[in-house]
């Protein structure tokens, strides 16, 4: 029978409860109303609880806590329903089924929400008791707010217990928070459990702001555990200094070297996701445990980093400095577009310098979408350490357009990352933009770039794959596309010495992979439309004779002049016709280190055939 009435809990110490304090268990405590609440009046506790704060071996279990109302259960200034343990024994499982629920803390002293915790008591040793799972079920809106929290988490060798949070609307607003955490004790540290799961679905829209999170970290040796979010759309955004969806590993107080790891993230929209305003979904490390892979995918992805100084929002992984180096992955995908907006990002980030740094693997950084466009955006993976950095891997079937914004890899004292762009039928534009991997500081190769596409358009565009250090190699770059189609008709191609990136400069379009004291790299274009007419133009060098090249390579009319820039050859006159020839000759190691005579300019070649 369905309970019609309202019930209210309010004042300091007022409690609904049964708790064990020896080795019997705790009984269950179920509460069943047509509304209820639950208000501690910001200066202490009403609650409905079980917990277990026995000293006995063995000890006795807190009990289950069942809270069901078909109307609006309220919870704040101080309310709690909670099943916990401070003992061997475990805390109970905390159920909670109504048609709307409010969690807000209001600014109370104490924690307002839902909770199952295991707590260090003083005098006990050996294994702690573990915390309960908890099961939130909402028909219509769920609110936390003002720092009121769902959470399980653990303080001991116990583990926490798993999180489920299902409503049609939910709002984690103004620092509050569902979560599940491995966290260490202050005073007396010991290993600590593992962190529990944290499973939250919206079936209409999810919004995380203003500080809120939803987050499964590691403060202890425990590992944390993986956060899975569903809904229909999700918006993250607002201030604070943590907030969206993230998982890290911050290691123990008492030895970084016993951190656990940080967890996996699962976020998948049915319609759009859209962070904004510092907004993030992250897996970083700050230890010795590693990041967790984090997996995004909606309809449409929208990303914009505008109002948000000195933070970027987006979708990261990273390992900070002192950490193992062990970044996570990021794969993100889209059924419609991916949108980068006013510094969006998608990053990984490694910082970390290590005694052996080959021993870590380096991530994976993938974007996949019809159509993904980026304007004042990146997508980037960096290592300012000696760890190489990540690769980046994008995939498009209609549009890559980059405006004033870049796809890029860098590194310190390691290898480059690659970059692998492909794009089928589809049209990329760099629009003062550039796709690059390079290496600064003073070890390290370059990293491959390949490029497929059917259009590749550049207007002041640069693909690059350049190193810096001392006796390193350039990078390969592949361009594969059927038209390559560059501002001004100009483009320079390969290089000893590298270019410098200028947004703004008109026509300056650059592929290359240059090691100014080393050995660059292979620079390969393979196109049958390569529009450069009439806009090639020439430094005080030997010119090739034009042969009247035009716009189309099989129409005589015009004149062109092509400067000696990189590899590969032409024809010694651009009458004759360019056969489907191999894209370049084999030259010795010694002749490609030394410059191009000025009777000997180069430009990649391409292969042409012209129609009968």
């Amino acid at each position: 029978m369905q309970a019609t009435g309202s019930l209210s809990v309010k004042d300091n110490g007022s409690s609904i409860n049964s708790s064990t304090w020896w080795s019997g268990n705790a009984g269950t405590v179920k509460v069943s109303a047509g509304s209820i609440t639950l208000d501690g009046q910001g200066n202490g506790v009403a609650a409905i609880s079980s917990a277990s704060r026995s000293l006995s071996d063995p000890a006795g279990r807190a009990g289950t806590v069942d809270v069901t109302t078909a109307g609006t259960l309220a919870v704040r200034n101080g309310g709690l329903i909670d099943s916990s343990t401070w003992s061997r024994g475990n805390a109970g499982t905390v159920k909670v089924s109504a048609g709307r629920l409010v969690i807000d803390g209001m600014g109370a002293r104490t924690s307002t929400g839902i909770s199952s915790n295991n707590y260090p008591l003083s005098g006990l040793t050996g294994n702690a008791g573990s915390a309960g799972n908890i099961d939130v079920m909402v028909a219509g809106s769920l609110s936390v707010l003002n720092a009121g929290q769902i959470d399980s988490s653990t303080w001991s060798t116990g583990n926490a217990g798993t999180v489920k949070v299902a409503a049609d609307t939910i709002t984690v607003d103004r620092e509050g928070s569902i979560r599940s955490t491995s966290s260490q004790q202050v005073l007396a540290p010991v290993p600590t459990g593992f962190g529990g799961n944290v499973q939250v679905n919206a079936r209409n829209t999810l919004t995380i702001s203003n500080g809120g999170e939803i987050d499964s970290s590691t403060y202890g040796s425990g590992n944390a555990g993986t956060v899975s979010v569903s809904a229909g759309d999700i918006r993250i955004f607002g201030e604070g200094t943590l907030f969206g969806i993230f998982s890290a590993a911050y290691g123990t107080l008492e030895n970084l070297a016993r951190s656990g790891n940080a967890g996996s993230l699962d976020v998948r929209a049915t319609g759009a996701l859209e962070i904004a305003n510092g907004g993030m979904i992250s897996s970083s490390t700050l230890t010795s445990g590693s990041a967790g892979k984090v997996t995004v995918s909606a309809a449409n992805v929208r990303i914009d980093g505008q109002n948000s100084p000195g933070r970027n929002s987006g979708i990261f992984s990273r390992a900070y400095y002192g950490s193992s180096g062990q970044s996570g992955q990021i794969i993100l995908s889209a059924r419609d577009s991916v949108s980068l907006t006013g510094h969006g990002t998608v990053s990984i980030q490694n910082d970390a310098s290590l005694g052996n740094p080959f021993g870590v693997t380096p991530g994976l950084l993938a974007v996949s979408a019809p159509t993904i466009l980026l304007k004042d955006a990146e997508i980037t993976a960096a290592s300012t350490g000696n760890v190489a950095a990540s690769q980046v891997q994008v995939d498009f079937s209609q549009r890559l357009a980059l405006d004033n914004s870049g796809i890029t890899t860098s590194a310190n004292q390691g290898n480059g990352g690659s970059i692998d762009i492909t794009g089928g039928q589809g049209t990329i534009l760099l629009d003062n933009a550039q796709i690059s991997t390079s290496v600064k500081g003073v070890a390290g190769n370059g990293g491959d770039i390949h490029v497929q596409a059917h259009t590749l358009i550049m207007n002041t565009g640069f693909i690059q794959a350049n190193t810096a250090a001392r006796n390193a190699a350039g990078g390969h770059v592949q361009i594969d596309v059927q038209a390559l189609v560059p501002s001004g008709d100009t483009l320079f191609i390969g290089g000893q010495t590298p270019y410098i990136f200028q947004p703004g400069v008109f026509s300056f379009n650059v592929i290359q992979a240059a090691a100014p004291t080393g050995v660059s790299g292979v620079v390969q274009i393979s196109t049958p439309l390569l529009d450069i007419s009439g806009a090639l133009t020439g430094f005080n060098v030997q010119l090739l004779d034009s042969g009247g090249l035009g716009h189309h390579p099989c129409r005589i009319t015009g004149g062109s002049s092509l400067v000696q820039t990189g590899r590969g050859g032409f024809a010694p006159s651009a009458r004759d016709l360019l056969g489907p020839a191999p894209l370049f000759a084999e030259t010795p190691l010694a002749d490609r280190m030394l410059p191009p005579s000025p009777g000997d300019p180069r430009l990649a070649s391409t292969s042409w055939r012209c129609a009968s």
